[in-house]
């Protein structure tokens, strides 16, 4: 009796492989895929610092100086070159950092839409003062990627990248440096 209702409970799970392959599909039970995440975190593209309206000043006074000294010299494309890049820096000193979503996954980084690999990345550094995943990439073109960490507690952070990545203290270059402070 018992190893009649065993073989009656698997009659559900036995496939037919003379049946097609649509009529089998519908018969197999779907799994669903693991979407199982070990840290996320959101955090502003960029740290929005109030800015002195003097600097603005300054630059514009510059900006109309650099304007009339090419006039003078009838360099046209100068005068655009100079108002296009005063126009740009205007811009940018309007524009507000947008919140990007960030998460840990067994596969890799997640920033926003795009999916780091753990395959395709080296190493990896916090820069705790800086609140920042430092990830050294086998890319060419793109060695360092820059992630901020926000509000997340970086210890997590290293001790779940451990288990993927070797913890490898990276420098910090000069153009990070200066994009936080300018």
């Amino acid at each position: 009796m018992a190893l009649e209702v065993d073989i009656l409970g698997m009659a559900d799970r036995i496939i037919d492989l003379r049946k097609r392959d649509s009529e089998v599909k519908e018969t197999v039970p779907k799994l669903e895929p693991l979407k199982e995440l070990a840290i996320e975190w959101s955090a502003k593209e960029y740290e929005n610092r109030p800015r002195d309206p003097a600097r603005m000043f300054f630059l514009g006074v510059v900006a109309i100086i650099l304007i009339t000294a090419g006039i003078l010299m009838k360099s046209y494309f100068f005068v655009g070159l100079i108002m296009l890049s005063f126009l740009v820096l205007i811009m940018y000193e309007r524009k507000r950092p947008a919140t990007i979503g960030f998460s840990l996954t067994a596969e890799g980084i997640k920033s926003g839409k795009i999916l780091y690999k753990f395959s395709d990345l080296k190493s990896f550094w916090i820069f705790i003062e800086a609140r920042e995943l430092s990830l050294e990439s086998s890319k060419i073109f793109s060695r360092f990627l820059r992630l901020p960490l926000g509000n997340t507690d970086p210890e997590r952070v290293r001790a779940y990248l451990r288990n993927f990545l070797p913890e490898q203290k990276h420098k910090e270059f000069l153009q990070d440096h200066l994009a936080r402070n300018l």
